[in-house]
């Protein structure tokens, strides 16, 4: 049995039979700790990214990660249109069953061959099905270092991406390892964000009337010819509390860590003397920021409710602006004209 879960109303992906070699192609598989991604081609039209997850409620053997968190994740993102494309599109997830031998020999056994080959009481998997980005290339792939003013343009449309991530949902990435970078070359002079306060805050007194609480603020990053895609949202989280899927366990990472996280790998593969000035920018002013904010996780560990989500949020979003402001001005030739941020 083949279910498709609710998606996005912008998505095109109709109710099918099984992936068979009808309409959907295994092309490449590949195998992590978390899940098997393939490439395959959609109705032999154009290539789209599947990652497969042992489902949790399979017994004994698979004790596997299921992907509706990232799926979750991901439909949360589709309603900020404004990352367009800076994030994939999400085509949509189903749930299906595949037989134990080829689960047990994944690559051998279903390349060039489409998925959902058992039924009832095999193996139950989760496919989430995601535009692969064509002009993508991961960064530690791209054959070369980028320069200083690529470098720098990249660490800010991430930041910016984080930005919008914690300030409207909540929404930690959690995993910027060089695979989840993407690096693709532009045309456009600048990279456009809006953040949208209403409808997807919910937080009523973010409604006001300065400059920064109206219904959208729109941010420009001069792209010096690189955009960056973001991808990989498995093990994403979201402090959010309509959405909220950590509350099983303590939470301490604050959104400054993981933007440190992402500068040290871009800076792996770009200009060292940025990493140096942003390394000495983290470990002052940085760690002294996520000293500061243990008050307000005390607070929402405590009692994960609305009030204490929207303060922890809030304040996470405070504290990442002052770092960024304060980030920027350590680069006397960065383009600060569109990037104050509120």
């Amino acid at each position: 049995m083949l279910k498709i879960y609710k998606r996005p109303r912008r998505d095109s992906f109709d109710k099918r039979p099984r992936p068979t070699d009808s309409w959907l192609v295994n092309k490449l598989i590949e195998g992590s700790s978390e899940a098997y991604k393939i490439i395959a081609e959609l109705e032999k039209k154009e290539k789209v990214i599947i990652k497969v997850f042992i489902a949790d409620d399979n017994k004994n053997t698979y004790s596997g990660y299921d992907d509706r968190n990232e799926y979750k994740i991901y439909q949360l993102l589709d309603k900020i249109k404004q990352l367009k494309p800076s994030i994939p599109k999400l085509y949509g997830q189903m749930h299906c069953y595949e037989k134990k031998r080829y689960i047990d020999n994944f690559v051998e056994k279903l390349k060039d061959k489409g998925l959902c080959n058992g039924k009832s009481g095999d193996v139950k998997i989760y496919l989430t099905i995601i535009e692969n980005i064509k002009d993508g290339l991961q960064i530690d792939k791209l054959g070369r270092k980028l320069n200083r003013i690529e470098t720098l343009s990249i660490i800010m449309q991430g930041l910016f991406q984080m930005y919008m991530f914690i300030y409207i949902f909540g929404i930690l990435q959690n995993d910027y390892n060089p695979g989840n970078i993407l690096i693709s070359p532009t045309s456009e002079q600048y990279i456009e964000y809006e953040i949208l306060h209403f409808p997807y805050r919910y937080f009523d007194y973010e409604l006001g009337d300065d400059s920064c609480n109206k219904e959208g603020t729109t941010y420009k990053v001069l792209s010096n010819g690189v955009k960056l895609t973001i991808i990989d949202f498995d093990q994403g989280k979201c402090y959010h509390h309509k959405y909220i899927n950590v509350t099983h366990v303590d939470i301490k990472e604050h959104v400054i860590e993981h933007a440190f996280k992402f500068i040290k790998t871009v800076c792996t593969y770009g200009d060292n003397d940025v990493f140096e000035i942003c390394k000495k920018h983290y470990n002052s002013r940085g760690l002294h920021l996520i000293s500061y904010s243990k008050q307000f996780f005390d607070v929402y560990n405590k009692e994960k409710n609305e009030p204490s989500s929207e303060y922890l949020i809030d304040r996470l979003r405070v504290t990442f602006r002052m770092w960024i402001k304060e980030l920027q001005r350590k680069f006397p030739d960065l383009d600060r004209t569109n990037i104050d941020i509120c």
